[in-house]
């Protein structure tokens, strides 16, 4: 339990680490000095406490001044230290400093590092303890045994022995038999589950929505191009008839007529049908095939003028 920022926390973890993999480590952030830095660790310990998850705590923080470790030294750090149900050990600041939870916890540790060198040992010791362990149980057992036949052949108990070593056969072969059906019944249970699992695999793609979003895509797709085939007919279509309707309307035109020599007379009224709606000295705008005059009426010359 310290600050999950500090290096620390760091350097504890990564001993642990390396002196046995695979250790599992919970860490219960806590702020360790300042204002509610008593209240939160008093928290983490009694977190521990009540839960009895742990084998061991480590209170611990880096080192600083005393009014840097004064949070250790307060009564009810110490109080919650000394209740906890598991064993707890202190591990604040560098060797030189002492605080007052290093006398009420279980065991002291120099530096948070030295907490985790203390704490356990590596996993080649452990095994090494281990088969040291067995191999000292195997010399005993043999021993035991070597003893037991022969105090039963000084008492001459050969028949009690012969019956004793086919019970054990006996004992051997229905093992065997049980065994053999264990691994019968493991296989059978593993070969349904592989069944269930492969039967769970296909329901499973059924509901899969890839293919049927990927059936979607192509309808999707084949639905764009008809739609894009369809305007593009449909816009050939009003083409073509735009273009006939275009040369209807130039053959109908008035001003095809204009080619032809003729021009359209108009003034401030409007086109000029009538000579009396012209009278002389009146503007008039002549539009001709190629261009426009303005003009300006003249009266009629006698003949012969």
């Amino acid at each position: 339990m310290t600050s999950p920022r500090g290096a620390a926390i760091a350097d504890l973890v990564q001993i642990l680490s390396r002196r046995f993999p695979g250790l599992h480590i919970r860490l219960f952030p806590a702020l360790v000095q300042g204002e509610g830095a008593v209240e939160e660790v008093c928290r983490g310990i009694e977190y521990f406490s009540r839960t009895k998850w742990p084998d061991l705590v480590i209170v611990g923080r880096g080192g600083g001044s005393l009014e840097d470790l004064w949070t250790f030294n307060e009564e009810a750090v110490a109080r919650a230290i000394a209740a906890c149900a598991v064993p707890v050990v202190s591990a604040v600041g560098h060797e030189a400093d002492v605080t007052i939870a290093d006398f009420v916890a279980d065991l002291r540790a120099p530096t948070p590092s030295a907490a985790a060198e203390m704490v356990i040992c590596t996993r080649d010791e452990l095994l090494d303890r281990i088969a040291a362990a067995r191999t000292k149980s195997a010399q005993a057992m043999r021993y035991r045994l070597a003893m037991l036949e022969r105090r039963l052949r000084q008492q001459g108990i050969e028949r009690a022995l012969g019956l004793l070593q086919r019970r054990i056969g006996r004992g051997l072969q229905r093992i065997d038999e049980q065994e053999f059906r264990l691994r019968d019944r493991i296989r059978a249970d593993l070969d349904y589950r592989e069944r269930s699992r492969r039967a769970l695999e296909t329901r499973l793609r059924r509901f899969d929505m890839r293919p049927r979003l990927a059936a979607v895509r192509r309808r999707l797709e084949t639905s764009h191009t008809r739609a894009v085939e369809a305007i593009r007919l449909s816009l050939a279509r009003r083409r073509s008839t735009l273009d006939q309707l275009a040369a209807k309307l130039s053959q109908l035109s008035p001003l095809r007529i204009l080619d032809r020599g003729y021009a359209i007379v108009s003034n401030q009224s409007g086109i000029v049908k009538d000579a009396a709606a012209a009278p002389p000295g009146s503007g008039i705008h002549v539009r001709l095939a190629r261009g426009s005059l303005n003009a300006r009426v003249e009266p009629p010359r006698a003949a012969g003028e």
